[in-house]
């Protein structure tokens, strides 16, 4: 990069000494596209945000770049106080920045700008979305929710003529609530999980993975303090090995051990569905699940998962089952069974909805701590050994990436709760949740006086079919044939 106004004797890149790591990075900067930066902590990756965008506000005359954390405590902490300990604001009797507190913006003498952002919300992401830049940084994107960084992104555009190509970089470990994105879009690129847009840019996605041992920098005794960790968190913070991380809430999933090849259920195997009904970005899925009557294990053998309309889910999951096939009996979040919704469900309930279509549900237990005990019962091998207890067919992909993204909600002062970070792709677990708890309970080598039981008022028959007739008070209809 060309400097675009006089600076004199002044030369910016005597503040700014990149590491090998760093520099491989900084070649893409001001060529386009979107870098990643991502792997273990203390690689640098914070660094070398702060001196990219120092170095390119002075190196290009107008230059906008934005610089965004999750919270301002953090703003404050790795970027504000850094830059203004940093970097000098004059050189040579000549002004080279002007920080104001009060804006968060250092404005330089060239007329370009480095503003810093804490971008926490949806919210706090559509007041920045107008503010246009030339780069934009993201530091640990990760921690975001995916809607927020994309957002985000919708500020960068450039000027013609300038020279500098609008270029999004973030950094990011495991362990965040959106790593399925980043290892899905630059870990391993998995071209099945992008957009047309994304697709059509694939060539300027960039990824550059950072060690401890990439920065010289780092303190020895924090090292020693990684490689002393247990064995997750030191593979994801010491290694930056993605899929892996700290807080991983489903621990005992292994892809290995718990996903197989589809074979033919046969038909005398007890079969049901389960449905988690999406909102706004969150797809439904649809989970069908069936019991082998000898060994007791579970087998997910089919699932739908797709965003849209009611009637669009309703339509696809009664196309997905055979007509012949015997699943009928289902469960669903008890929000489904709410109605009143007239502006979007006629005043019917999803659940009726779904009734009216030949979809019978029942209200799942919802009792959410409950429930995930029974879920990681299930993944766990019996006493005597064998394959644990839960099955998926290779066919079911969403949830099987699903499975280890999830990770614990941190409680009052951090600590982990017995519930999942929600903020997350939870919707297929969800859904598997739902049919477990509520079709059938826990595993049978789990001692247990009671089987979990349901929250909403018992059942008013021995039948599924006459408890759903009893809640609905309307006839079933034929292809809901509980026998």
């Amino acid at each position: 990069m060309s400097s675009a106004a006089d600076t004199g004797a002044f030369r910016p890149s005597r503040w700014v000494q990149f590491t090998p790591k760093q520099r491989e990075a900084w070649q893409y900067v001001g060529k386009g596209g979107v870098l990643f930066f991502g792997g273990a902590r203390a690689g640098g990756k914070s660094g070398f945000c702060l001196r990219a965008a120092w170095l390119v506000a002075c190196q290009m005359r107008g230059i906008r770049v934005v610089l965004v954390r999750k919270t301002y405590p953090e703003l404050e902490d790795v970027f504000i106080t850094k830059f203004l300990d940093t970097f000098p604001s004059s050189h040579g009797g000549k002004e080279l920045h002007r920080y104001k507190q009060k804006e968060k913006t250092a404005t330089f003498w060239n007329r370009s700008r480095i503003i810093f952002r804490a971008v926490e919300t949806e919210a706090d992401a559509e007041k920045l979305q107008g503010v246009e830049c030339d780069l934009l940084v993201i530091d640990e994107a990760p921690n975001m929710e995916e809607r927020i960084f994309q957002r985000l992104q919708g500020s960068v555009r450039g000027r013609a003529g300038s020279g500098f190509i609008p270029t999004t970089i973030m950094t990011g470990n495991p362990g965040g609530i959106s790593d399925h994105y980043f290892i899905t879009h630059f870990v391993e690129p998995d071209y099945s999980q992008w957009t047309e847009s994304e697709l059509a840019q694939k060539d300027h996605y960039h990824y550059i993975h950072a060690r401890v041992e990439h920065n010289p920098h780092v303190d020895r005794d924090y090292v020693r303090r990684l490689e002393a960790l247990p064995d997750d968190l030191r593979k994801a913070w010491l290694h930056g090995i993605w899929g892996n991380f700290a807080g991983q809430f489903f621990a005992s999933w292994r892809t290995a051990r718990h996903v197989i090849e589809p074979f033919d259920i046969p038909e005398h195997w007890p079969r049901l569905r389960c449905v988690d009904l999406g909102y706004s970005t969150h797809p439904t899925v649809c989970l069908w699940l069936a019991q082998d009557p000898e060994d007791q294990r579970i087998y997910v053998y089919r699932e739908y998962a797709d965003a849209g309309p009611l009637e669009h889910h309703v339509m696809q999951i009664s196309a997905l089952q055979p007509p012949d096939e015997d699943a009928q009996l289902g469960y669903g979040d008890p929000a489904m069974f709410a109605e009143g919704k007239k502006e979007r469900y006629d005043s019917e309930s999803p659940a009726r909805i779904f009734l009216r279509n030949g979809i019978a549900l029942l209200p799942a237990n919802n009792d959410r701590s409950l429930g995930w005990l029974v879920v990681k019962q299930w993944l766990e091998s019996p006493p005597d050994g064998g394959p644990p207890m839960l099955q998926v067919f290779a066919c079911c992909t969403v949830l099987i990436e699903t499975f280890p993204l999830q990770r614990y909600s941190g409680g009052r002062g951090g600590q982990k709760t017995k519930d999942l970070d929600t903020r997350g792709r939870d919707d297929a677990v969800d859904a598997l949740r739902y049919g477990l708890v509520s079709g059938f309970g826990y595993p049978p080598h789990v001692a247990s006086d009671e089987p979990p039981q349901q929250e909403q008022e018992p059942a008013t028959s021995a039948t599924p079919r006459d408890e759903l007739a009893a809640r609905w008070d309307q006839p079933i209809p034929p292809s809901a044939n509980f026998g």
